[in-house]
């Protein structure tokens, strides 16, 4: 009985989406490109492709529906474009390629101090990246394209590998910011 209700609801909710989607206005070039969901998606295969949670991409369907522009939910392939002038000064000791993600001191589960100890509650402002530290070292610079400098000081259960997670103060924009593909520079101090 749960099985049924629970596909009743997801079916009503999908074509709600879908319909909703379809009607939005046509020529509003900012959304085209960026994923919305239509009648027919199946939520975890996009959640999947965009290494995201579901819940991640009902929200931004959600802020795209309520007018804001949801930035880089990117296709596979696709990267940030920045110059690379930024960093034309320093000593620049190791490139890395990832997909970032942002995130904030108050979800559910998060106690808002990093793995090093910076207490992001007290330090709102703080720029600060979570990494694996077998790829980029605990508390190096680092120059994220698209985002600007930073130190990596934190460390996530999701976040294995080539890829960080950005702190920023307010939950909306951590959403806006999405998943990007950006190159990362490892700055010798």
């Amino acid at each position: 009985m749960k099985k049924v209700l629970f596909s009743i609801f997801s079916f009503t909710v999908f074509l709600t989406i879908g319909l909703t989607s379809a009607s939005a206005d046509s020529d509003d070039t900012a959304m085209n490109d960026y994923h919305n969901i239509e009648q027919g998606d199946i939520l975890w295969e996009i959640a999947n492709r965009y290494h995201v949670s579901i819940d991640e991409v009902g929200t931004r369907q959600q802020l795209l529906e309520e007018g804001y522009t949801v930035n880089n939910v990117q296709e596979e392939g696709q990267a940030v474009k920045s110059a690379d002038t930024e960093t034309s000064g320093d000593n620049v000791v190791k490139e890395v390629n990832v997909t970032a993600t942002a995130y904030t001191a108050y979800c559910e589960g998060c106690i808002g101090i990093t793995k090093t100890g910076v207490d992001l509650i007290e330090n709102p402002d703080a720029r600060v990246i979570a990494v694996d530290p077998s790829v980029i070292p605990l508390g190096s610079k680092v120059y994220v394209e698209g985002y600007g400098y930073a130190r990596a000081e934190d460390t996530g259960g999701a976040i294995k590998g080539k890829r960080i997670d950005i702190y920023m103060e307010k939950e909306k924009d951590a959403l806006k910011y999405g998943v990007q593909d950006v190159k990362v520079k490892i700055i010798e101090e």
